[in-house]
C-alpha cells in the first residue's frame, strides 16, 4: 500500500513540477535527450496518421498548396520552435491546440 501511495505522491510531484514553467523546459530537454521518450512521443504523433510515407508527402504537398493550411503550419512550426527554445509554457500550448 505504501508503495502505491508513494507512486501517487510522485505523480503529484511531477504534476506540480510540470506546472512550473522553468521545469517545463527542463522536462522538454529531458525528453529531447531521452531517445525512448522521444520515440514514444513520435509514435503518439504518428499514430494519429497511420499512412505510408509517400501518402504523407502528398498530404504535406497539398497542405503546402493550401494557403490556410500553410498559415496554420507556419504557426505550428513557430510554436514548436518556441517550445524548443523553452519559452512556451504548458498552458499557452494547450490554448493553441
Amino acid at each position: 500500500m505504501a508503495q502505491q501511495q508513494n507512486i501517487e505522491q510522485k505523480k503529484q510531484q511531477m504534476m506540480t513540477i510540470m506546472q512550473d514553467s522553468s521545469m517545463q523546459s527542463m522536462m522538454m530537454d529531458h525528453m529531447m535527450n531521452n531517445p525512448e521518450m522521444r520515440a514514444k512521443m513520435m509514435q503518439r504523433m504518428m499514430k494519429s496518421q497511420k499512412m505510408d510515407h509517400s501518402k504523407m508527402m502528398e498530404n504535406m504537398n497539398s497542405m503546402m498548396n493550401n494557403p490556410e493550411m500553410k498559415e496554420h503550419m507556419k504557426k505550428h512550426m513557430e510554436m514548436m520552435q518556441s517550445m524548443m527554445d523553452g519559452d512556451m509554457d504548458h498552458a499557452k500550448m494547450m490554448n493553441m491546440m
